[in-house]
């Protein structure tokens, strides 16, 4: 796992500790995200090749179409 993103820095930590992860290389918050699709889109190697999007619908095909935008294959 190299990143989970989400608005609440707290839910973050309270995955973490609850699935017994170590904290993976990039944790952020959501406002942080777009920052990670200039990385993707910049990057000679992609960033990630998978992503799991599990946020409300009003932001799913938001974040899901850029992360397609971006190269992900696998959302």
């Amino acid at each position: 796992m190299d990143g989970i993103y989400d608005s609440n820095p707290e839910k973050i930590e309270l995955f973490l500790s609850q699935w017994k992860i170590e904290t993976p290389s990039m944790v952020l918050s959501t406002s942080d995200y777009e920052c990670l699709f200039l990385n993707q889109i910049t990057s000679k190697r992609p960033v990630f090749d998978f992503a799991v999007v599990a946020t409300s619908s009003f932001s799913h095909f938001e974040i899901a179409s850029r992360l397609i935008l971006c190269g992900v294959k696998h959302i």
